[in-house]
């Protein structure tokens, strides 16, 4: 029985993930692997290691969940992820004004509890990973990051079901799935 590595997203437009790429450049490439700029999302339930037979069921979980018509977002401020003591990754720290990507990842969440799918269960924290740590880097209090600046909202434009497949030089993200916003 084959298990994937899957996670539910949001996609981003075009637009906004050039925007996130050009922001890539500014960073040191000996510490920083940043993402490929097809890879940038935003997370909304990492699921883990799932036999592949469940993904019909994960699929109908994504096309029947109550959608709002759009989500709005701000991106935030420049944050190492999961935390500045024991950073992996930097991240651009996400805002909901209206709040929806919380209604909805509650929601998606109790699908999934529904139909015996164990998600992780930290506090969710909306984020888009731009790079990782390179390995063997040592990571220090006082390191900077450049800030990513970006005034204004922006809308992710689909929900997707991800298979993640871990390999040397950065995971291959392959969509399952996907439904887009009104």
């Amino acid at each position: 029985m084959a298990k994937l590595r899957l996670f539910f997203a949001f996609d981003l437009d075009d637009e906004f993930k050039e925007k996130l790429y050009k922001y890539q450049k500014s960073l040191d490439t000996d510490t920083f692997r940043p993402l490929k700029k097809e890879n940038l999302h935003i997370t909304l339930a990492f699921l883990g290691d799932i036999e592949e037979e469940r993904i019909s069921a994960l699929s109908d979980i994504l096309f029947y969940l109550d959608f709002p018509d759009k989500i709005i977002l701000t991106a935030k401020k420049t944050i190492f992820f999961p935390s500045y003591k024991r950073p992996s990754a930097v991240a651009i720290e996400v805002g909901n004004p209206d709040k929806n990507i919380y209604i909805m990842e509650k929601a998606l969440r109790k699908e999934l509890a529904i139909d015996g799918f164990i998600v992780d269960g930290r506090k969710y924290r909306p984020h888009i990973t731009v790079a990782y740590i390179r390995r063997g880097t040592a990571v220090s209090s006082d390191m900077k990051i450049p800030d990513f600046s970006h005034s204004g909202r922006f809308s992710p434009v689909s929900v997707s079901l991800i298979s993640s497949q871990l390999a040397k030089g950065g995971s291959i993200f392959t969509t399952l799935c996907s439904r887009k916003f009104n």
